[in-house]
């Protein structure tokens, strides 16, 4: 059905649909409407609750092992060695000695790896996440958008599926353009609605997250963002795995995250090589975004 709610990225309100999900993750299966943008195709959350913590609990991760397991040849000793899945970080032109900040770095999991492996100077900053404070880590509980730097430019801002919960995605923009270098490097790895998992799951769709995902990106939406804010795509790498098919089939059948759900190897391996085929064809439901700043 149409809808007058205004696209937060384009900013049109013409000819947007609606449609209705609930809290999967967790089991609350609560509804919250969502818009899809008939311009730029992201869909984002109509209306956003006043306190989203509560969909925060204190055991609330983003698992990353699937970057645990390729980050020691992205990030350590000779950049030769990086890894077929991860090579977006091959031309970052990082070091141990470059200043990295991971937004939205939940319980340090990535910092803390960067630490042991010799990186000397990294700042995680998380308005949810409660963290001890970390040698050779610096811990800021607090908004990006809030963020004031004493640090000096960053050479690396990166956002591991961060970005969507964010509910200024202008601002944080904005923001990541005055504390980056002007030869630094801002990576944002998000889902993206524009994918086939999200054409045949709709609602149901595992990675729209409701509500903690307020925004669903798409490529054209993140060019809009790029755009808008002087910075240059330099490359998009798609980076879906087979649980966007597992999950998704999974809260179709009412069945939460967390839930036990049957599914053979032989069945796991197939979902796995077809989830790759969709990355082959850009058509996957998530993307690692590598900008730089336009040159003025």
């Amino acid at each position: 059905m149409d809808n007058n709610y205004k696209c937060s990225i384009c900013f049109n309100s013409k000819g947007n649909t609606s449609i209705v999900a609930k809290e999967m993750m967790f089991g609350l299966r609560e509804s919250f409407t969502y818009f899809h943008c008939n311009v730029c195709g992201c869909l984002q959350l109509a209306d956003i609750p006043s306190d989203l913590s509560k969909y925060y609990p204190q055991d609330y991760h983003v698992d990353i092992s699937y970057i645990n397991k390729n980050v020691k040849k992205i990030f350590v000793k000779k950049m030769k060695y990086f890894s077929k899945n991860y090579h977006f970080y091959k031309n970052l032109g990082i070091n141990k000695y470059s200043n990295i900040m991971d937004c939205g770095c939940g319980n340090l999991e990535l910092l803390k790896k960067l630490s042991d492996w010799g990186f000397q100077n990294l700042t995680g900053i998380d308005l949810y996440a409660n963290n001890n404070q970390i040698e050779n880590i610096r811990f800021i509980k607090q908004s990006i958008v809030d963020f004031n730097s004493s640090y000096g430019d960053f050479d690396l801002i990166m956002f591991h599926h961060s970005f969507e919960h964010m509910c200024n995605p202008h601002d944080v923009f904005e923001k990541s353009r005055k504390l980056l270098k002007d030869t630094g490097a801002l990576l944002i790895r998000v889902p993206l609605c524009d994918s086939f998992v999200y054409r045949k799951y709709r609602a149901n769709w595992y990675q729209l997250d409701a509500p903690r995902h307020i925004f669903l990106y798409t490529r054209m939406a993140m060019e809009i963002l790029a755009e808008k804010h002087d910075f240059l795509i330099e490359n998009v790498i798609y980076d879906s795995n087979k649980n966007q098919l597992i999950n998704s089939e999974k809260y179709s059948n009412n069945i939460t995250l967390n839930e036990y759900y049957e599914i053979s190897a032989k069945r796991k391996r197939i979902l796995n090589k077809y989830a790759k085929f969709l990355n082959f064809i850009s058509d996957g439901d998530q993307a690692a975004f590598i900008l730089r700043k336009r040159k003025k």
